[in-house]
């Protein structure tokens, strides 16, 4: 009765990602290119036209290295399959984000389990013998299948730990 989901980036995501950050650098390549003002940033740092013409190419070419990381990303998620299962005792977890090796971590070695939210992006934490693996739900294919994990896994590790009096 095992549950699969496939983990891994969505296209939106990624394209959107490469297009904001293309946009990006050439907006900021082409102020690079014509600059000859100074700049001051939120009334602290004062920059001469130099050096503001540097901070423009510093950040445009940041930019740049976000439209290389997402064809990365696009080309991982065409190469690497990764994915969650879920079994009656155990997990089965990517090795690496970006290995299509997989793990099986049986709930009893499950040591700790948190999620948490940031900005919105929700994780879920699991550390178990011999390694952590933080879940991100936007890489799951659906919203739902991230409450799905959290409480199929919290069950598997109460029902998995000795039970005292």
């Amino acid at each position: 009765m095992d549950r699969q989901y496939d983990y891994r980036p969505k296209w939106t995501m990624i394209v959107l990602c490469a297009l904001f950050f293309g946009a990006c650098a050439l907006i900021l390549g082409a102020k690079a290119d014509g600059n000859d003002r100074g700049l001051i940033i939120n009334g602290i740092i004062e920059l001469s036209a130099r050096s503001a013409t540097v901070f423009y190419w510093v950040l445009a070419a940041l930019s740049i290295g976000f439209v290389v990381a997402a064809g990365f990303l696009a080309f991982i998620r065409l190469t690497v399959h990764q994915r969650i299962t879920l079994g009656e005792t155990s997990i089965t977890i990517p090795r690496s984000r970006w290995s299509g090796e997989e793990t099986v971590v049986t709930f009893g070695d499950i040591i700790d389990l948190s999620s948490s939210e940031v900005s919105g992006q929700r994780f879920l934490t699991i550390v178990y013998n011999g390694g952590k693996f933080t879940l991100t739900a936007s890489m799951l294919p659906k919203k739902d299948d991230f409450d799905e994990i959290c409480a199929a896994v919290s069950h598997g590790v109460k029902l998995a730990q000795p039970h005292t009096r």
